[in-house]
């Protein structure tokens, strides 16, 4: 009788679609943006995230400092995850991950963005587009040169007309070509040089018009005795006015010509305005001004786009050691008092108009003050709620307000180790209105409370890590350690100010403190996890594809009926994972292997199920519904015995394994939808509608492989060679694991403590090799590297892992780096005279190069000043030599590197600065860079050289004119950066630290999940079959199965080293939480053919009244083939995936591969012949045993 299927179909088609649109979202969201551009690349028009081992990044496992006696909360992980978020990341653009563990850890992940190839190409656009917009500025030092000096001789057709008049000076000549240089294609800044060439033409003019005024005095009194008369005094007059209107004029042009260029630290900012309006209104702006500018429009737009492709990226830092950095470094909490904007005080030298004086320096020279000022301008956080909004001043797009940073006006890190310890919303007693409270730490009330009694009715600007959040009044002195801030509205603050207001002050006062370092550190290189990923999907594609060939060669259209199910179990599995915005882990693609393995299982206990019933002559309507009604409880218990483990994995697992075990649920789930459902429904409708009468498969059309697959096999008298080989098996590999593990060989540093680090070298080495350049660094170091244990990963002879007890993740990776010297395929920390040193207070290097050496442990820094470029000053440069390229940096200044270990190119120097400057600008760092810079070796090649020149300057700061401003803002923000980007740690493939109380924690959770699980299952097949002798030979079985693994270990590191290791691709494995989970899963999964042969064996059991070796051999033999099938396309799936499937599971595939292997074999040689334990019925005789059928 025929079926509706609309509402089946309909069914189907709304999963698939729903499961696509959560995969494509990207795309969907944004189709010209993402879809079809073909500069995005794949992994960001899917909504998949992929984890640190897929993509590389670091995860940090702090623990949390609960106060001396007291007790962690049931919400302090999560309350000091808000905080930190709030500090470390407010805008979310770090792309960092939060995992709060209760009661006292917090873990930090910190993926990349995107495979290392896509984030090079992003970087290289931004330096390439900010190197572009640099080239249409003007180097004002190198016009002056024109100006002044003429810049390079020329022909006197070449020169440009001279303004001044003849009785001036003679100037030398000024080039035309120099000119169209200096002017980059502007006719308007071509008009200002020459402009800039006429006034300076006039101040020599008037220069010379006061000498001749001063000589005709001089000669009249000389000769009459009488002083200048009043026509000479009036043309001296007019001699000096004209030179002070020449000076205006000059520095008006100067300023004019310094206002054409357009600095990349004004971009930088435009570009991370919140504000989109603000952006557009600020980029227009500079488009207009810059309309002449055809060449800088172009930069700017490609600038723009470069800058949007890593934000969008995420990121910003590169790093495990940018990222402790940033978290021991952020919710800096200061208190500064504003000044009376008209007030006397805001008036000195520098500015002798007051507060106007200060906004002019905000928009001429920005934010940074120098050295010694009393005053500092603060960007506001939040404008729109700032209350103070008569103070805030605009400067590129963004609000600012002057605030003092006097002591005497303020509560910062200098006045002492003070803090705020509380801050929540309240109703103000007085007013009834919405209030904030706050409270300090006993140092801190003493502190606050001097503060306040000093500028009692005076306004206090409230900063976190240097943006002002609020600036409320001081009412009176606050002594008591405690304080209240109320809104000055009706009603106090409104319901969004107080939320961010106690938001903000909440992220300076951490609920406890986190450990200066981390007790679990995981580093992966991004090349490492593009391997990983590349090789895993390799494996995941190739096992599909032979799945897909066996299910159509075997079973015909059912099979291709069965692979349609398995396409559309995968579209669902990946849409629920980037529903619920899952992880998608290394491990995890391994689940989807073995998820696409249990749908084949399924599929495979059906077909089987359907032949045995064609076989009996059934129609094919009945004998599909038979075959679904009897596979379905092995279907089910099958599957409930995984969700078991998988429940273990997640609860106790790290990300990764949590990853894997999340998947391996959702692929249950969608298994079961599709091998049930999904189907049986295409099954009906090919029956109903296209009159489908039979589903032949192999056995079916070859008679003689259906017989093959019917065996007649005593299986209960083989049980003893099968003991004996058990016992064998599994006594010689655990003696052989536990040598091995005494020698410390055995336990990863997540059971056993200590450090791993993952490297490349540059070309294949023996493991004698790296071995011996670690036991040399052992023998120097002692200490920092104690009994390294090297390993080599892969087959290459490249890669090479080195694991230690230390935990000092810093020394280890320190020892390693120096073992390996330069063979090590990175970029190698350099090392320089001066590092650590600050560079404030370092003298003018005005000494001789050899007086300026003397001092080992003093940075050398060189004014590039005109005198400092003749050639009778080149004793203070290195080497006695000038370098050609210092010309163009007049006013700037020459940062030497000396004594470089190991050497290092100049050009090498340069990128490195170029990267760590890029990090700067998109990470969002006070060490902002603005200054252009070039690189010279000491020498002049570029070969690694020992000493490197830093040749740098500003437009806007000039050594000869104010050396605060130059030392602050133009060498030390370079020097800060340089120190960084050259003697940084090379970024290696994968570092792992543990410290012995993480390992602990390990070792425990472990320990539980496994014994759960073998509880949990045993508890269940006792249920499921109502019989303890089910459990109790479940567990046996699943015991067996775990020794079995373990002595495959044991085998492992005996075979590791020779050929037949070396051609099954052995490793000494270690033991880990990967492999941990391998072996939960195993017992998941070794359970099907187990539950296979136990619903045979109860259905069979019903013919005999008990179970006997008769009952056991029938229902082993009735279910070897889908024994062997089921088993043998999931050990298929799986073995692709350890040979082929890359070096990040591994381990954890050879602990699958030989985990299934032994979960087959069990349950034909183990499980099954302990139900005749204990039974009293004899076996049927041998003629009327035969084989066993089963009727409906």
């Amino acid at each position: 009788m025929s079926q509706n299927y609309s509402g089946r179909i309909s069914l189907i088609l709304f999963v698939l679609l729903a499961a696509l649109v959560a995969i494509f979202w990207p795309s969907l969201a944004n189709p010209s943006g993402v879809a079809f551009n073909g500069n995005v690349p794949l992994s960001q028009k899917l909504n998949l995230k992929p984890g640190i081992d897929i993509v590389g990044g670091t995860s940090l496992l702090y623990e949390i400092k609960v106060p001396e006696g007291g007790s962690p909360s049931p919400t302090l992980a999560e309350d000091v995850t808000k905080a930190l978020k709030k500090r470390v990341d407010p805008n979310g653009v770090l792309n960092l991950i939060w995992r709060p563990q209760n009661p006292n850890k917090l873990e930090i992940q910190m993926p990349l963005s995107g495979a290392s190839s896509e984030n090079a190409r992003r970087t290289k656009a931004l330096e390439d587009a900010g190197a572009q917009l640099e080239a249409t500025n003007v180097r004002i030092s190198e016009a002056m040169v024109w100006v002044e000096r003429g810049g390079e001789p020329a022909a006197s057709a070449t020169t440009a007309p001279a303004t001044a008049p003849t009785t001036a000076p003679s100037a030398a000549p000024r080039s035309i070509a120099k000119l169209d240089e200096l002017s980059k294609g502007s006719s308007a800044r071509r008009q200002i040089l020459l402009d800039l060439a006429a006034a300076y033409d006039a101040i020599r003019q008037a220069d010379a018009a006061i000498a001749a005024a001063r000589q005709v005095s001089r000669e009249h009194t000389e000769k009459t005795g009488e002083p200048a008369t009043a026509e000479m005094l009036a043309a001296a007059s007019k001699a000096r006015e004209d030179r002070e209107a020449a000076d205006r004029k000059f520095n008006s042009l100067q300023d004019d010509l310094t206002a054409t260029n357009r600095s990349l630290a004004e971009l930088s900012r435009l570009v991370s305005l919140k504000s989109d309006a603000q952006r557009k209104e600020r980029l227009a702006a500079i488009k207009t001004a810059d309309a002449a500018y055809a060449q800088r429009i172009a930069a700017l737009d490609a600038y723009v786009s470069a800058a949007d492709a890593i934000a969008k990226a995420g990121g910003g830092l590169e790093s495990a050691t940018d990222l402790k950095r940033l978290l021991r470094g952020s919710g800096l909490l200061e208190f500064h008092i504003l000044p009376d904007l008209s007030a006397q005080e805001l008036t000195d030298a520098q500015h002798p108009g007051g507060y106007q004086d200060w906004v002019v320096q905000l928009q001429k020279f920005g934010p940074r003050g120098a050295p010694g000022d009393n005053y500092r301008w603060f960007e506001v956080d939040n404008p729109e709620e700032f209350k103070g909004g008569g103070r805030m001043v605009p400067y590129d797009g963004r609000q600012w307000v002057l605030a003092s940073v006097r002591s005497t006006d303020s509560l910062d890190r200098e006045s002492g180790d003070w803090k705020l310890v509380d801050a929540r919303p309240e109703v103000d007693p007085q007013s009834g209105g919405r209030a904030v409270r706050f409270g300090f730490d006993r140092l801190g009330g003493q502190l606050f409370g001097t503060l306040t009694s000093r500028h009692v009715n005076k306004a206090m600007a409230i900063m976190l890590d240097g943006r002002l959040i609020s600036a409320p009044n001081i009412n009176s002195a606050i002594t008591g350690g405690t304080g209240t801030i109320t809104g000055g509205g009706k009603g106090g603050f409104a319901p969004k100010e107080l939320e961010y207001l106690v938001s903000m002050l909440s992220a300076g006062s951490l609920p406890a403190q986190l450990d200066d370092e981390p007790i679990f550190e995981r580093t992966v290189g991004p090349q490492l996890g593009e391997d990983n990923l590349r090789s895993g999907l390799i494996a995941c594609s190739l096992g599909l594809v032979i799945v897909a060939i066996f299910l159509v060669s075997y079973y015909y259209l059912a099979g291709l009926v069965a692979f349609i199910g398995v396409l559309m179990n995968l579209v669902i599995l990946l849409g629920a994972m980037a529903a619920i915005n899952a992880t998608f882990t290394l491990p995890g693609i391994a689940a989807i292997i073995l998820t696409v393995g249990g749908a084949v299982d399924s599929n495979v206990l059906i077909f089987e199920r359907l032949r045995e019933e064609q076989h009996r002559g059934l129609p094919i309507r009945m004998a599909l519904r038979n075959a679904y009604d009897r596979a379905f409880s092995a279907i089910l218990d099958s599957n409930m015995t995984t969700l078991i483990t998988s429940f273990f994995l997640i609860m106790f697992g790290t990300e990764e394994v949590k990853g894997f075990g999340i998947t391996l649920i959702i692929g249950i789930v969608a298994s079961l939808f599709t091998s049930l459902y999904v189907s049986r429904t295409i099954f009906g409708v090919l029956i109903d509608k296209f009159g489908v009468k039979k589903l032949g498969s192999l056995p079916l059309s070859i008679p003689k492989w259906d017989e093959m697959l019917r065996p007649n096999i005593r299986w209960t008298k083989l049980v003893p060679p099968f003991a004996i080989f058990s016992v064998v098996f599994i006594v010689a590999g655990c003696i052989l694991f536990g040598v091995y593990a005494g020698r410390g060989q055995v336990m990863d540093i997540e059971f056993a403590g200590g450090t791993a680090v993952t490297f490349e070298t540059t070309e294949a080495k023996d493991q004698s090799t790296v071995r011996g350049w670690m036991a040399d660094q052992e023998k120097k170091n002692p200490l920092g590297l104690p009994a390294p244990q090297v390993v080599r990963v892969g087959t290459d002879g490249r890669t090479w892992e080195v694991t230690t007890a230390s935990t000092d993740a810093i020394k280890v990776r320190e020892a390693v780096l120096s073992a390996v010297g330069n063979n090590l395929k990175a970029d190698l920390p350099s090392k320089f005279l001066g590092l650590g040193q600050s560079i404030e207070k370092v003298p003018f290097a005005s000494r001789t190069w050899t007086e300026a050496a003397s001092q080992p442990t003093t940075p050398i820094v060189i004014p590039i000043t005109p005198d400092n470029l003749l050639e009778r000053s080149k004793t203070v440069w290195p080497g006695g030599a000038i370098p050609e390229q210092a010309r163009q940096y007049v006013g700037g200044a020459a940062i030497v590197l000396r004594q470089l270990d190991p050497p290092i190119k100049a050009s090498e120097i340069a990128s490195r600065i170029n990267r760590q400057k890029l990090q700067v600008h998109t990470g969002g760092s006070n060490m902002t860079v603005t200054s252009d810079f070039t690189v010279v070796g000491v020498g002049g090649s570029d070969q690694p050289v020992r000493e490197a020149i830093l040749l740098t300057s500003e437009q806007n700061v000039d050594a000869r004119k104010d050396e605060a401003k130059w030392r602050a803002n133009l060498v030390s923000p370079l020097w800060e950066l340089a120190q960084v980007a050259v003697s940084s740690p090379p970024q290696l493939q994968q570092v792992k630290n543990v410290n012995a109380s993480v390992a602990g924690d390990t070792k425990k959770d472990a320990t539980i999940a496994l014994i759960a699980s073998l509880v949990f299952i045993m508890a269940y097949i006792w249920v499921r079959f109502g019989n303890l002798k089910y459990g109790t030979a479940t567990v046996f079985a699943l015991i067996h199965d775990v020794l079995f693994c373990f002595a495959a270990l044991g085998f492992a590191h005996l075979l590791s080293g020779n050929a037949l290791g070396e051609a099954l691709q052995l490793q000494p494995f270690r033991i880990n939480l990967t492999l941990i989970a391998a072996i939960l899963t195993i017992m998941g999964y070794s359970m099907l053919d187990t539950i296979v042969v136990f619903d045979r064996i109860r259905e069979i059991r019903g013919k005999y009244g008990h179970v006997s070796a008769t009952v056991i051999n029938d229902a082993v033999n009735q279910t070897l083939s889908r024994t062997l099938l089921t088993a043998g396309t999931t050990i298929i799936s799986v073995a692709i995936m350890y040979f082929i499937g890359g070096e990040g599971i591994h381990g954890f595939t050879f602990v699958l591969f030989v985990g299934i292997l032994a979960g087959t074999y069990s349950s034909i040689a183990i499980a099954s012949p302990i139900l005749l334990v204990g039974s009293k019925a004899e076996d049927a005789p041998a003629k009327a045993r035969g084989t066993a059928t089963v009727t409906t």
